[in-house]
């Protein structure tokens, strides 16, 4: 079996998981998200947040991160963060350099309709929409099992 790690990174708390091919949860993290020193007390937690893991047992093959943002979609880097105030961020960048192992950024309202697309509730439908309300409200839209975003990332974005 092999396995990814997830990362969610929210306005008010920052999750890490292991999940199989199959989208089983295997184990999770979660913690307040670290808004003390901008971009960098977040990409900090993030490596200290994964050392946590039971990375020896699972053997990732490569990390998704999620962000309620924009993410520029050739290089990974993060716009902004409004609910963090936290601007041009290299995730991708940083994280494959301090973790060693291939990365996917993208919004995290997209990688969740795509997550449910492809593995859950709507893994069998031609269309789903994604919707979700916390610190922000953001939206996900998959056509035939492909992701729509808009030219930035963002196109149903709602708030």
């Amino acid at each position: 079996m092999s396995y990814a790690v997830g990362i969610d990174i929210g306005g008010t708390h920052i999750r890490l998981a292991i999940v199989s091919k199959t989208g089983k949860i295997e184990q999770v993290i979660k913690e307040k998200t670290d808004k003390s020193n901008g971009k960098d007390s977040l990409l900090a937690q993030i490596v200290s947040l994964y050392h946590q893991l039971d990375i020896k047992k699972y053997q990732p093959i490569g990390i998704g991160i999620g962000v309620p943002g924009p993410v520029n979609p050739k290089d990974g880097s993060v716009y902004v963060i409004p609910n963090l105030n936290i601007t041009d961020i290299p995730l991708k960048e940083y994280v494959k350099q301090h973790l060693g192992l291939p990365v996917y950024v993208g919004n995290d309202a997209n990688v969740a309709a795509l997550a449910e697309a492809s593995v859950g509730n709507g893994k069998d439908a031609e269309v789903v929409q994604y919707l979700t309300l916390s610190t922000g409200i953001g939206g996900g839209l998959i056509l035939s099992k492909k992701m729509i975003t808009g030219h930035y990332g963002f196109g149903q974005e709602v708030g």
